[in-house]
């Protein structure tokens, strides 16, 4: 398998930075891999990243 870096894209309202965001594409940015392999213990790290990113995806969702 080759890895990747993930890329994100984020699309910012009236295209300035210092508004709101409105939308974020993530590239090669697996998500639900990372979190359905978490219990195996094999690489932690990107596991944690996961779940913080998934949980602010979750909040904003609910939030916007």
């Amino acid at each position: 398998m080759r890895r990747v870096p993930a890329q994100y894209l984020g699309i910012v309202q009236d295209n300035n930075p210092e508004e709101r965001m409105v939308a974020i594409i993530d590239n090669y940015a697996d998500i639900g891999e990372l979190i359905e392999w978490s219990d195996e213990g094999f690489d932690v790290v990107p596991a944690n990243e996961a779940y913080k990113l998934w949980v602010n995806y979750f909040v904003y969702a609910l939030t916007h």
